[in-house]
Formats: C-alpha cells, structure tokens, sequence
C-alpha cells in the first residue's frame, strides 16, 4: 500500500500539467484528474486508519519503538497531503543555512549534520549535495549509502537510510530517523 501511495502521489504533478493540452482546458483530462484525486484521497485515509490502528495496538502492547515508526510514518504520509493539496511546499522546510541537525535511528544510532547555504550537507568530514526530489531531498554517500529528508509539519525530518543505496527508491528503507535541529552553542 505505502508504495501505491508513492506512485500515485508522484503523478499528481503530471496530472495536474496535462488538465490543459495547448493552453486549453481538456474535460476528458479534468474528469481523469478528479477520478485519480478521489482515488488518492480514498487510498491515504485507508492507509491512515491502518497506521492508527497499528500505532494504537502498539501502544497497547507496550512498543515504543513500533509506535514511534508508526508516528514517523504517519506523519510523513500527512506531509504528503499537504503537499498535494497545495497548502506546504517541502522547499518552505529546508533547513537554515549553517544549521546543525541531528538525526537518531530506529536502529539506535545517531548522526550529526550542518547544512550550508550553498546547497550542501556536511557529515562526518565530508560534502555532499542535496539532490531535489518534489516531496524530499536525497544525500547520496560516498560511501555507498543514501538517505531521504521529508519534511514533517513539526519542522523536523523523517529520514529513510538506505544501505546499499541501490535499493532507493523501491525497497523500504534499511532502518529510518527523525532529524531535529540542534542549537549551537554561541560561546564557541
């Protein structure tokens, strides 16, 4: 299902380009367009409701781990919608230059960042460019990893690893984190 979602979400930018063919308004096209939105909206309130309800009984059974991927992922999904819907671009969310994130993983670990204001990320030594995607961003390792930044509507980002990278964007990610900003100390 999440997969569906992420297909479906991607042609949402397509469809919405070809509801006019020659600058004139095509009804066959519109009427494709509303179908494949309600067809969308249909399929993310399913997929919500399962989330709640798994986010619900891992509460219940004392999961903390499970309930907290579940937060993650339902987030993500409510940040999709939104970008859907017009009402946040992900580009309003990028980090402030010269800003220190860190990210901590399901898996237990964590990872600090700095992004720069000329579009890169700096970690562990290294710069890597931010590669755009219409709902993320994507840093891409030298080291034969790659990670996905989502945007959650709390400010900070859902992060999905990827080891090896080759299995972006098809496989599920390898392990997933949520990125916070982190204040500097100005006495440094």
């Amino acid at each position: 299902m999440n997969q569906r979602i992420r297909v479906v979400a991607g042609m949402a930018c397509l469809v919405a380009c070809l509801t006019t063919v020659g600058g004139l308004p095509s009804a066959p096209l519109r009427e494709a367009q509303a179908r494949y939105q309600r067809a969308v909206k249909a399929a993310r309130d399913e997929y919500r409701g399962l989330l709640l309800a798994a986010r619900q009984a891992a509460t219940e059974e004392g999961s903390a781990g499970a309930a907290t991927r579940l937060d993650v992922e339902i987030e993500r999904l409510s940040v999709a919608a939104q970008a859907e819907q017009g009402t946040i671009k992900y580009r309003d969310y990028l980090p402030e230059p010269e800003r220190d994130w860190t990210v901590r993983y399901t898996n237990g670990y964590t990872r600090h960042y700095v992004f720069h204001g000329d579009g890169t990320v700096e970690y562990g030594g290294n710069r890597m460019e931010m590669i755009f995607r219409p709902e993320s961003f994507v840093l891409d390792f030298d080291d034969g990893k790659l990670e996905r930044w989502t945007p959650m509507a709390d400010g900070g980002f859902h992060v999905d690893h990827y080891h090896p990278k080759g299995r972006y964007p098809e496989e599920p990610p390898t392990c997933m984190g949520v990125a916070r900003e982190e204040r500097r100390d100005e006495s440094r």
